[in-house]
């Protein structure tokens, strides 16, 4: 069934499921689309006269607080700046933890919907016992300490319909109307359809996707609605909002500069919805076909693959109403022949997909942009809070220290410290934390390619990885292209702007995406020779998670040209006339210019240490057997059996008979 026997036995389960990954994916990215929406929002409330425009701006200085004399004087500025700020945080702020408030509330109410939709009732132990009994012998099967309650779709005549919801401790399973019958006229089939479900409880999947589905909701209701409504206001009341300077509210301003910017951002939130639906969607498939794979790993894989076939083939029609007819509603299953397909060969859940690198480039933009609108006033709120706080510690201290002549030059370079560590400890968090989170979904992926190419003894191409890497780069210019009022993006402007931001983002894409495959074959060449040689029964998740560190690191400091070189394609875009004085743009230019050399630089010293760290390594350390210990010669281990005893040198990434006990069907 599979091209051969060593791919046939890759173990799914030997890496972070892919579920996980996605589901970090999107929760990622709906929360950075609501503090971006919620900028968004800030800047239209002050276009229609509703805001003051802020005092402080990110770029300007900040009032000096240590140096302004007086308790009164300090405090004064400190409320002034913290207020100035809010005006800019509260809306994004505010919303994210709105999403989050309304994204819990209907996670936690999801049973109660799920029965009252499907007017569930309970099945009763007295008038099923042989139903009961069987899930409860499949539940000590797949190793869960109790089942979950049994609850039934009378009016359901759709056989293999099936649902585990609920929460830790008190999960329940959904079956369908014919599921009795089914049990007795199908009984292989019926226990691989109730092992499916099962598995999702092994998996543990079910709270990631009822809560990513009640995300989606509150993202829905909260976020891209009014984003909509917003512009039809301002389409409805556009006599009302403040024209760009030198133009005036007539007729032609509005059928030249007001209709096209609400088309526009119409456009832009019926592309953000559909890539959130994109992401979620491929959310619940894998979900899917990790259940799948859990399944078969349970010895019911020909009875699920018949009743996959029969779903194929219509035996099964779909008569759930209109519950399968939202608009916005995806799918919960993927197709037949992909569900066939990966089990038949599980290295389709090893390969890079289009899809990935595609939204995890669209969430990088979304991260940039954050950072670039919000970052600096909440770091302007950080440092005013920071100096206040320190001035009424320090005070004394700083008093005392003065009278020591000398010793006062030390105290000046510690209190310039003491100023600047939270903000810097802050940011490098913040990027240590989204870097590790990116590496742990693409980087990741290009691990487990990596090895099941070693599994199966292909060749590995790092051309190759030119698709993903030019699938992240669109991802991130598509990102910039649909957030609103953004400085990376240019078309919001004029037409003459928005035209040449499309004539100048193809060049930008092709040389992003040279960064992104040097990172990316950093990640391949070090998997093959950490995680490819890593020889033991469990799978190595502290070597994968100090590779996936490096890799978020290593992930921004080759970013940092890319953004450059962004800002430059929409400044050039908004305005090219500028560009003949060169007093204008030195500074971006000489920014772009020194950036780019300084991370390559970066890239080849942390490839050059990480390489004679490995060397350093390896000469120390030889490939043992984990089932008879003796010292083999081989280079790596993933690929290759034990000279003596004929053993896989990896076993962690294979599956194994005693890996989980088989079901008598």
């Amino acid at each position: 069934m599979s091209n051969s026997p060593d791919e046939r036995r890759l173990n799914p389960f030997a890496f972070p499921a892919e579920t996980d990954v996605r589901f970090n994916l999107f929760v990622a990215v709906a929360l950075a689309l609501t503090a971006a929406m919620g900028f968004t929002f800030t800047v239209l409330l002050i276009r229609f006269g509703f805001l003051d425009v802020p005092l402080f701006a990110p770029g300007e200085p900040l009032p000096d607080l240590i140096l302004s004399s007086g308790r009164e004087v300090r405090w004064a500025i400190f409320y002034e700046v913290l207020g100035e700020v809010w005006t800019w945080l509260a809306l994004p702020v505010g919303l994210t933890l709105a999403v989050l408030g309304l994204s819990s509330l209907l996670y936690r109410l999801h049973p109660r919907y799920v029965r009252r939709g499907r007017s569930l009732q309970p099945v009763i132990a007295a008038r099923n016992p042989e139903l009961l009994h069987t899930i409860v012998e499949l539940t000590h099967h797949a190793g869960l300490n109790s089942p979950p309650a049994v609850e039934i779709e009378p009016k359901l005549m759709i056989p293999y319909d099936g649902q585990i919801f609920g929460f830790k401790g008190g999960y329940a399973l959904r079956i369908d109307g014919l599921t009795p019958a089914t049990m007795k006229k199908a009984p292989a089939r019926f226990r691989a359809f109730i092992l499916h479900e099962l598995a999702h409880i092994t998996n543990r999947d079910i709270s990631r996707y009822y809560f990513a589905l009640a995300l989606w909701s509150a993202v829905m209701l909260l976020v891209l609605f009014p984003l909509v409504g917003s512009g039809l206001l301002r389409l409805v009341f556009w006599q009302q909002t403040t024209p760009f300077p030198g133009a005036v509210n007539d007729w032609p301003y509005f059928f030249y500069e007001i209709v096209p910017r609400i088309a526009l951002i119409l456009v832009q939130a019926g592309i953000i919805t559909i890539v959130v639906i994109a992401i979620f969607q491929s959310l619940t498939w894998v979900r899917e076909l990790y259940a799948d794979w859990r399944t078969a790993l349970w010895g019911v894989e020909a009875p699920l693959v018949e009743i996959i076939r029969s779903k194929m083939d219509g035996v099964a029609v779909k008569q759930n109403g209109w519950r399968n007819r939202i608009p916005l509603a995806p799918a919960r299953h993927p197709a037949g022949q992909q569900r066939i397909a990966t089990l038949q060969q599980p290295r389709h859940l090893f390969i890079i997909k289009n899809d990935l690198p595609f939204f995890v480039g669209f969430l990088i933009a979304f991260l940039i942009v954050g950072v670039l609108q919000i970052g600096p006033h909440l770091l302007l709120a950080v440092r005013a809070l920071v100096e206040v706080v320190y001035f009424y510690t320090m005070g004394v201290l700083t008093s005392w220290l003065s009278q020591l002549g000398p010793a006062k030059i030390i105290f000046n370079g510690v209190d310039q410290i003491a100023l600047i560590l939270p903000t810097f400890v802050t940011i490098i968090s913040f990027f240590l934390g989204m870097g590790a989170l990116i590496a742990g979904t693409v980087g990741l992926q290009v691990q487990r390619q990596t090895l099941a190419l070693m599994a199966s003894g292909k060749r590995q191409s790092y051309w190759g990885l030119w698709r993903p890497a030019f699938m992240l780069a669109l991802g991130i210019q598509i990102g910039f292209l649909v957030i609103p009022a953004n400085p990376l993006a240019s078309i919001s402007y004029t037409w003459r702007s928005f035209i040449f931001h499309f004539l100048l983002a193809p060049l930008w894409i092709i040389g992003f995406s040279g960064l992104v495959w040097l990172w990316l074959s950093y990640a391949r060449f070090f998997a093959k020779r950490i995680l490819g040689a890593y020889c033991a029964i469990k799978p190595p998740v502290w070597p994968r998670r100090r590779l996936t560190l490096v890799l978020g690191v290593l992930l921004w400091v080759l970013l940092i040209p890319g953004v450059l070189g962004q800002y430059l394609l929409a400044d050039y875009a908004y305005d090219p006339a500028t560009w003949v004085d060169p007093t204008v743009r030195t500074l971006p230019w000489s920014l772009f210019y020194f950036s780019l050399p300084v991370s390559l630089f970066l890239f080849l010293l942390i490839f050059g240490i990480s390489f004679v760290l490995l060397w350093l390594s390896r000469t120390t350390r030889r490939i043992t057997c984990s089932a008879c210990g003796a010292v083999t010669s081989h280079s790596y281990a993933v690929g290759q059996t034990c000279e003596r005893c004929g053993q896989p040198l990896a076993p962690w990434l294979f599956v194994t008979s005693t890996l989980i006990p088989k079901i008598n069907t």
